[in-house]
């Protein structure tokens, strides 16, 4: 029986995009349902400045490190943050979008050029 071989790498993908989903919406719901008119507010922004820049840099270094193309991580958040924006933000939040792909591409740019595997060394120490 033959399968079709874009078939596996379009599943992989679905499953590493619907990951990034909840990796990064599930936050954004919790601070939706516990924000008060209190502290609602900071928790947004919080998750703008401090959780959305780190998730976009560790998906940057995840996704190359399973992917040899640099440029799929920062060109896969984007749709991403556009969701997010558009459903808890306001459309000033969309100047954020190049920031968190530019944070990705950095992380994707460390784990492309950092080696997967060391080469061990030898018994004489070469």
């Amino acid at each position: 029986m033959v399968t079709n071989q874009l078939s596996k790498p379009f599943i992989k993908l679905l499953f590493s995009f619907m990951g990034l989903l909840t990796v990064t919406i599930l936050p954004t719901l919790i601070v939706y349902y516990y924000s008060s008119p209190t502290n609602g507010m900071a928790l947004f922004i919080g998750l703008l400045f401090l959780y959305y820049p780190l998730i976009s840099l560790l998906l940057g270094v995840v996704i190359t490190r399973f992917s040899t193309k640099i440029w799929l991580a920062p060109v896969s958040i984007i749709p991403l943050f556009i969701f997010i924006f558009a459903v808890w933000y306001n459309e000033t939040a969309f100047f954020y979008i190049p920031f968190y792909c530019g944070i990705s591409f950095i992380g994707s740019a460390i784990s492309y050029y950092y080696p997967k595997h060391k080469k061990p060394l030898s018994p004489t120490g070469t």
